[in-house]
C-alpha cells in the first residue's frame, strides 16, 4: 500500500468512518500517518458526501441539578448511540454553547475557559486566555471563505464587546469594545449567516417587544431589527437556516385549562443576509400540535419542538416551508430535552498539536479506585505464597 500514489490513497482512507477505525489506521506506516493527519486530508474527509448525521441533544434532570449530552440518531426513534463524558474531572456546571463540524464548544465554569472538544476522535482544546468583560455568550461556526473555525465571544458588562477566535492562528481578535448597546444572555448561542452575528434582545420598557442585533464582523457596525407580532412574545430563539438564512422562533405565555402559564411557541420568521424578511408562520394555525417550545433543528433543516406537558408529550417535526408537522418522538424520557444541535463525526483537531487527547474522568480515575480494592484483596495470596516459600 505505501506504493500507492497520495492522491489514490487519500480517496481510499478518506471512504473509512470516522471512528476508531481511522484511529488504528495510522498505526499502520508514517506514509498513512502522515496522510491521515494532513490538513488535506482532514478538508477532504470533512467534505464527503456519505457522513452521517447525527443530532446533539442537551438533557437535564427536572430539578436542573444532573444534566448529559448524547449523540442520537436523526430518526423518528431519536435512538441513543453515545453518551458523552465530557473530558476532565468536573461535569457539574458544564455548558455547550455550539456545535459545528463534530466540534463541540463548551466552558466548564462562568467566565472560565473555553474548550473545544471532537468527541469523535477523542481530542480537546482548550482556548487561549480572552478579554474578561463580564457576562458573555458565545457562538462556534465554520468560515468557508478562509476555511477555518471560529468562536465568538459578546458581552456586555461595561459595553458591547467583541472578541472573534481563529482555529488557524489560535489567537484572539477583538473585532469592537465598550461600545453602548442592549444586552445579550449567556445562555443563548450566537447565530453566524454571511459575516453576521445575531442575537435576540428583549426591549425593556416595551411589553412583549422583541428586537434582534446584527453585528458585522468585517466593518463592526451593528444593527437593530424589531420583530413584529400580533402577540406579546416572551422569548426569542435564533438558529442559522442553511447558508444565507436566519430561524427566528417567537414563544408567547398563555394559561393551559387548569390556570396554570404555560410557554407556547406561536410564530416563526426567516430572515435573509441581509435581515429582509422572507416569510412568517403562525404556528398556531398552522399546526394541531401544542407546541411548548423549539428545542433546535435537524440535519434537513426541519424544526423539532417540544409539545405542552400531557399524558402523551414528545417531539414535533415541522417543515417551515412546506408547513406540514408530524410527531417525531411519541414520549420523551424522565430527562427534559433542553437543545438539539445537528452533528457529524470528523477529523478536526487531529493536526492540531495544542490539542490534547481527552480522557474521561471514569477511565482517568478508575484505577485509583481500583487499586486499594487489589491490594486488599491480593494480601491473603501473598501471605499465603510468603509461608510457603519460608517452609520450603
Amino acid at each position: 500500500m505505501d506504493c500507492l500514489p497520495e492522491d489514490l490513497l487519500m480517496q481510499i482512507l478518506v471512504k473509512i468512518p470516522c471512528n476508531k477505525s481511522i484511529l488504528r489506521c495510522t498505526s499502520v506506516s508514517k506514509s498513512w500517518y502522515s496522510c491521515i493527519k494532513s490538513p488535506v486530508f482532514i478538508t477532504l474527509h470533512l467534505r464527503r458526501k456519505n457522513n452521517d448525521q447525527y443530532l446533539l441533544c442537551d438533557f437535564k434532570s427536572p430539578s436542573g441539578r444532573d444534566r448529559y449530552v448524547s449523540i442520537n440518531n436523526d430518526t423518528e426513534s431519536l435512538a441513543e448511540r453515545n453518551r458523552l463524558l465530557f473530558p476532565g474531572e468536573q461535569s457539574y456546571g458544564m455548558v455547550v454553547h455550539g456545535c459545528c463540524n463534530g466540534l463541540v464548544c463548551y466552558t466548564k465554569t462562568y467566565n472560565g475557559p473555553i474548550w473545544l472538544w471532537n468527541p469523535a476522535i477523542r481530542r480537546v482544546k482548550e482556548l487561549p486566555r480572552y478579554k474578561d468583560h463580564g457576562r458573555s455568550c458565545f457562538g462556534l461556526w465554520f468560515d468557508k471563505k478562509v476555511n477555518d473555525h471560529m468562536v465568538a465571544k459578546i458581552s456586555t458588562g461595561q459595553g458591547l464587546s467583541v472578541d472573534v477566535y481563529s482555529l488557524r492562528t489560535n489567537s484572539w481578535k477583538t473585532i469592537t469594545e465598550r461600545v453602548p448597546a442592549k444586552s445579550v444572555s449567556a445562555d443563548r448561542d450566537l447565530a453566524y449567516v454571511d459575516g453576521k452575528l445575531h442575537w435576540p434582545v428583549g426591549r425593556k420598557g416595551s411589553s412583549g417587544s422583541w428586537m434582534i442585533c446584527s453585528l458585522d464582523l468585517k466593518t463592526g457596525i451593528l444593527r437593530e431589527t424589531l420583530i413584529s407580532w400580533n402577540k406579546k412574545l416572551s422569548d426569542l430563539y435564533l438558529t442559522p437556516l442553511g447558508e444565507h438564512s436566519l430561524a427566528v422562533f417567537g414563544s408567547t405565555d398563555a394559561s393551559d385549562s387548569e390556570g396554570w402559564a404555560a410557554r407556547r411557541c406561536c410564530m416563526a420568521q426567516a430572515y435573509d443576509q441581509n435581515m429582509n424578511k422572507l416569510y412568517a408562520i403562525d404556528l398556531e394555525r398552522a399546526t394541531s400540535y401544542n407546541l411548548h417550545r423549539v428545542v433546535g433543528l435537524r440535519n434537513n433543516g426541519e424544526a423539532l419542538f417540544l409539545e405542552l406537558d400531557s399524558d402523551d408529550s414528545g417531539l414535533v417535526c415541522c417543515n417551515t416551508t412546506t408547513k406540514v408537522s408530524k410527531r417525531f418522538v411519541s414520549r420523551l424520557q424522565y430527562y427534559k430535552l433542553q437543545r438539539v444541535r445537528p452533528f457529524i463525526e470528523t477529523l478536526i483537531l487531529l493536526d492540531d498539536e495544542d490539542a490534547e487527547e481527552s480522557i474521561t474522568p471514569n477511565l482517568s480515575r478508575l484505577w485509583l479506585c481500583l487499586l486499594p480494592y487489589f491490594l486488599f484483596c491480593s494480601a491473603p495470596v501473598f501471605l499465603v505464597l510468603s509461608v510457603v516459600f519460608n517452609f520450603y
